[in-house]
Parts: C-alpha cells; structure tokens; sequence
C-alpha cells in the first residue's frame, strides 16, 4: 500500500484546509507556525478492507513542526511559502482572486514543492521526495450570513514519474464554520485524496473538526483533530494540529 501525503498549502485558509477565496490586507505579512501530531496502527486494503498494519503491541507516531510565511503584494494577491522545521522541503505558491463580489469570491492559485534538506540527489533516485512537484487549484468562498460560512477548494498536483509509479495527485476539501460569538469560530473540514499510483491506486476521506479563537485583530489561534475515515491503500491515522497565525505590517 501507499500513503497518501496531503499537500501543505502556503496560502490563507480563513478556517482549515481548503484555500480561501479571501486575500490579507495589501502590505500585510502573516507568520505561522504550526504543529501537527497523528496516531497509525491501521490501514485500509486495495479492497477497502481495514487491517491492522502494525503488530498488536505497536502504534506509529509521527509529528512535524513547520512554518508558514504570507504576503500582500497588491489588493487580492497573495505570494506564500510553507518551510517544515527540518528543512526537507519547501512549498511555494501565488493565489489571485479574480472573483470578489458579495455573493461569492472566486480564486486561482499555483504552487511548488521544492525538494531541499542536506542530502545527496541523483538523476536515477527517482523516489517521490526527491521531485519537484507542481500543483493548481481553484477556491470558492461564501458567506451565508455574518455568522455561517464555507470555503471549498480544488487542486491537481504532479510528480513524477516516480519509481513508485507516481505522477499525480487530486485534493478536494470543503471547510464550514459557524460564529456562535465574536471571535470564537466552530468549524469542520471534509477532505478528499486521490491518488494515482499505476500499481497501488489510493484514496482517502477524512473530517477534521476543529475550532480558531481570535484573541486580537492580529493573533488567531487554531486547534483541530484529524479522522481518517474511509480509504483504499492508505493508512488510516488520527491527530490533531495546532497553528498560531500573526499579522504584522
């Protein structure tokens, strides 16, 4: 089997996962960190067949730290980067709203995974961590009421060809949150994966319900589980993620 890997957005989600259609103020920068831990012990089979992966005694735990950096350049333009703690990698990518209405924004972004870290690459090493990968995606925003929101997103991104038969990936996620007072938001993401591995075909849903507390107009901190639960060649994890976003000029 093979495990599906999320690509990292180095743009604004208002809420979670999908790219919002909502820019940052024009000469405002964002700096986030963000950590992330998930539990494995299960995995789902090329029938969708739940089995345990690990022996009885066993359970994988994985945790990352990283960094996200966020600029305006001009009104409805975002130019970010995403950098993990290790330096393994980097994700670049612009976002432009070409839709900004009071009904609905529209917005189109690009992006690069840019494989760095300390390491020696060769030409004939074509493992997935060693390519360049390149994504694009659409995101739609709209707002129901002062209180009720969605975010949804789309992205294709390709790699490869890899030796693991890799070349290209698809990203779906829809993000909803609810105001029940001034600065608390309540919200949960639906995200899908598709991967299309030639020999090891893989998907997988997962929820992520989750919360962002807004302390000041220049500070929010967000807090949410992940819930994998369908899948096909993938591993089936749980885990939570918190980001601390600031705002300066």
């Amino acid at each position: 089997s093979c495990v599906l890997m999320a690509q990292n957005g180095a743009h604004t989600a208002t809420k979670l996962n999908a790219i919002s259609a909502v820019a940052i103020d024009p000469g405002l920068f964002e700096f986030e960190p963000n950590f992330t831990s998930t539990y494995q012990f299960e995995a789902w089979d090329d029938k969708r067949n739940k089995f345990r992966s690990l022996p009885s005694d066993s359970v994988s735990i994985e945790s990352s730290l990283s960094f996200r950096i966020n600029h305006s350049p001009i009104k409805n333009m975002e130019v970010g980067a995403v950098i993990p703690a290790d330096v393994s990698e980097a994700y670049v990518g612009v976002k432009y709203i070409f839709v900004d209405s009071s009904a609905i924004n529209i917005t189109s972004f690009i992006g690069s995974t840019i494989p760095m870290g300390n390491r020696t690459l060769s030409v004939n090493n074509r493992a997935p961590e060693n390519y360049h990968s390149y994504g694009i995606g659409l995101g739609l925003t709209h707002d129901f009421s002062d209180k009720l929101g969605l975010d949804v997103s789309a992205e294709y991104q390709l790699t490869g060809p890899t030796n693991q038969d890799h070349s290209s990936d698809l990203f779906l996620f829809a993000d909803v949150g609810y105001y029940p007072t001034e600065g608390l938001l309540l919200l949960n993401s639906f995200g899908y994966q598709l991967n299309s591995n030639r020999v090891f075909p893989s998907n997988l849903f997962s929820i992520y319900p989750g919360v962002t507390v807004e302390t000041g107009e220049f500070f929010v901190i967000a807090l949410n589980a992940q819930m994998d639960l369908t899948g096909r060649n993938a591993m089936k994890t749980v885990g939570g993620n918190l980001a601390l976003t600031l705002m300066f000029d």
